[in-house]
C-alpha cells in the first residue's frame, strides 16, 4: 500500500487484510519504508512479537518499542504514529503487508526448541519466534511444508540479519543488511540444514550468538 505522511497519527486503511488477531484476524507482518527520504530506516512489526515492537531490516539494532512507529495492527490496516520513519508530513511511504495465520501456536518439530509460529500455508508464509538454547545441533520448526527463503535476526543482540535461500550453495547464507555474496562462515553463526519442517545452525568461529544464543529471542 502507498500512503502520504501527515505528521499526525493516522490509520492506513483499505489494506484488505484483517491484521487484528485480538478480534479474530489473521495477523501478519507490516514493513514500512519512507520513499522520499532514502536514509530513513525500514520498520518491521508483526503480530507474533506484538504491536509497537519493531526491528529495522537495514540495521543491527536489537528489537525496539515505540508507539510512534507502527502503533497498532487493525481489522483493515495499521496505525502509524508520528515518527519520521513512518509518517513525516508530506513524505511518501510504501507498506508491504503479509497475511499471517492467526494467533501464534506452539511448533514442536524442532530439536529441543519449541517455536511460536503464525502460518499462512496457502501463501507459503510464516512468522517464527523462538528462544535460543546455545546448542548448534538444535533445530527450529518453521511451520511450512517447504521453506524457500528465511530472514533471521536476534531480537536481543546486535547482529546482522541472516538470509537463507534455497538456491544458495549448501551450508551458506547471506546478509539482508550487508552487500556480501553468500558466505559459509561467520564469527557468530549462520543458517543451514533447512528441510521440510525445520532449519538449523552453523557454528561460528566464536559462537552462535547471532542465531541461537542461550536465552535470547
Amino acid at each position: 500500500i502507498l500512503y502520504e505522511g501527515t505528521g499526525s497519527e493516522q490509520y492506513i486503511s483499505n489494506v484488505g487484510l484483517n491484521l487484528d488477531v485480538d478480534n479474530g484476524g489473521d495477523g501478519g507482518l507490516v514493513w514500512v519504508k519512507n520513499r522520499t527520504t532514502g536514509s530513513r530506516d525500514n520498520i518491521l512489526t508483526d503480530s507474533v512479537r506484538g504491536e509497537a515492537l519493531y526491528v529495522e531490516s537495514n540495521t543491527t539494532d536489537a528489537e525496539q518499542s515505540g508507539s510512534s512507529h507502527i502503533k497498532n495492527l487493525e481489522a483493515n490496516g495499521f496505525i502509524v504514529g508520528t515518527n519520521n520513519t513512518v509518517n513525516t508530513n508530506g513524505d511518501d511511504y510504501v507498506g508491504w503487508v503479509w497475511r499471517g495465520g492467526g494467533d501464534a501456536t506452539s511448533n514442536t518439530n524442532g530439536t529441543n526448541i519449541t517455536s511460536q509460529v503464525s502460518v499462512n500455508a496457502a501463501a507459503g508464509f510464516s512468522i517464527v519466534k523462538y528462544t535460543g538454547t546455545g546448542v548448534v545441533s538444535d533445530t527450529v520448526g518453521h511451520g511450512l511444508s517447504n521453506a524457500e527463503l528465511i530472514f533471521l535476526r536476534s531480537l536481543d543482540g546486535t547482529y546482522n540479519w541472516r538470509a537463507w535461500n534455497q538456491d544458495f550453495p549448501a551450508n551458506s547464507w547471506a546478509y539482508l543488511d550487508r552487500s556480501n555474496t553468500p558466505v559459509t562462515s561467520d564469527d557468530n553463526g549462520g543458517i543451514r540444514n533447512v528441510d521440510a519442517d525445520t532449519f538449523g545452525f552453523i557454528n561460528g568461529a566464536v559462537d552462535i550468538s547471532a542465531v541461537n544464543n542461550s536465552g535470547d529471542r
